[in-house]
């Protein structure tokens, strides 16, 4: 620091007046570093990293020296910036295309790594890890037949409702019963005549005249006297 002089002067970098390291040693050893390296107030660390600035020019990794170590890294290095890790991670994407984990290198290194690397996405951990069973579902038991209840029989909609039963006719009133005619009061019984008097029954007997022309009227009244006279002659 600058209280100590940079070291005595051990940690100047001649080239690069303005360039203050913690390891200066590290600039210009032909790997490149990454921030406060790469800066051009340290010459992009000495000119390490030049040729990986040219490549990857949006690439923003902490060791850019990983970028192409033939190792797939993962996070910021396995994107389309950084090549896929400089082409390191090419195969793994392409076996393992869901698979999102920080070391891609631990897939199938031989060990079985628990975690996001033991699922299905990442062929469980490369095959490090045993495959787990799958997961049968028991099927449903069916209900018995003496519990099924029958449901009521919907009525269909298309037929048509039934029509209500005509009221009865209410029966016709009987006739009155006709009164019983009155029997016609009976003749008086005509009085016995006193024994050993002699009754005649029969009626006397009158010449009957020829009716006189014109004279109807004076027949009848002779009719009704002979009666009268027969009548009295009972009593």
């Amino acid at each position: 620091m600058e209280e100590c002089g940079w070291d005595g002067g051990d940690c100047l970098i001649p080239e690069y007046p303005n360039c203050y390291l913690a390891v200066p040693g590290l600039n210009g050893d032909g790997g490149c570093d990454g921030a406060p390296y790469n800066v051009e107030e340290c010459g992009w660390d000495g000119g390490d990293c030049e040729e990986f600035n040219k490549n990857y020019p949006k690439c923003n990794v902490e060791y850019p020296r990983s970028v192409g170590n033939r190792k797939c890294d993962g996070g910021n290095y396995n994107v389309e910036e950084c090549g896929w890790d400089g082409g390191d991670c090419e195969e793994f994407n392409k076996n393992y295309p869901n698979c999102i984990v920080g070391k891609p290198k631990w897939i199938g290194n031989g060990k079985c790594n628990g975690g996001n690397y033991n699922v299905e996405e990442c062929g469980w951990d490369g095959g490090d890890c045993p495959t787990p069973a799958p997961v049968t579902t028991p099927a449903p038991t069916a209900a018995p037949t003496s519990a099924l209840v029958a449901a009521p029989a919907t009525p269909s909609s298309t037929e048509a409702p039934k029509a209500p039963k005509a009221p009865k006719a209410p029966k016709a009133p009987k006739a009155p019963k006709a009164p019983k005619s009155s029997k016609a009061p009976k003749a008086p019984k005509a009085t016995k005549a006193p024994k050993g008097t002699a009754v005649s029954t029969k009626a006397p007997t009158v010449a009957a005249s020829p009716p006189a022309s014109g004279a109807i009227g004076m027949k009848s009244s002779f009719s009704i006297a002979l009666a009268l006279a027969a009548l009295l002659w009972l009593v």
